[in-house]
């Protein structure tokens, strides 16, 4: 029952929805607060990641249930890309990380990503807060911060099995 319209320079969208058992999708659009163009805003519930993730990169692999909210401004002129989302049951190469929040941006035009994502589970204690630079080809392309009050570091194994084997434990930063 959606409709989504699109010219050259403008988008407007009215509850587009993409339904798979409890995943959905819903698209719509809201004016913009910083142009005469539409904002595009798209609302997330229990959408696999691994669905839509295995596209980009196999490893490392990465599952869990998607929800929350992405909106894209200016999609035409500027696309600037801010989210808000939640993944739960989230596991990284089959260890899990459990609930992971993250809040953020992806300024298209200048190819940077802005990253605060959280943890706050059993196993995995964290803070991650950074930026990465996809046009930086230099040693300061990616400046992540990473706190831990407990993390798991056996999710380490897939990266570090030539140099070290069986790798457990648990990490903190404090």
């Amino acid at each position: 029952d959606g409709e989504i319209s699109m010219s050259k320079s403008q988008v407007s969208a009215s509850d587009v929805k993409f339904v798979q058992g409890q995943q959905q999708i819903v698209i719509g659009t809201e004016p913009s607060s910083i142009g005469n163009s539409h904002d595009i805003v798209v609302q997330l519930t229990k959408v696999n990641i691994d669905d839509f993730v295995s596209i980009v990169t196999s490893q490392p692999k990465l599952e869990g249930k998607l929800n929350g909210t992405v909106r894209i401004s200016d999609p035409f002129v500027k696309p600037f890309i801010e989210y808000d989302a939640s993944i739960e049951e989230f596991r990284a190469d089959n260890d899990s990380i459990g609930l992971f929040n993250a809040l953020g941006s992806y300024d298209v035009s200048k190819s940077i990503l802005a990253i605060k994502a959280t943890s706050d589970n059993i196993e995995n204690q964290l803070d991650i807060d950074g930026l990465i630079n996809f046009k930086d080809s230099t040693e300061n392309q990616t400046r992540l911060a990473l706190k831990s009050d407990k993390f798991n570091i056996s999710i380490l194994n897939n990266y570090l099995n030539s140099i070290f084997s069986d790798i457990k434990g648990f990490a903190n930063t404090t």
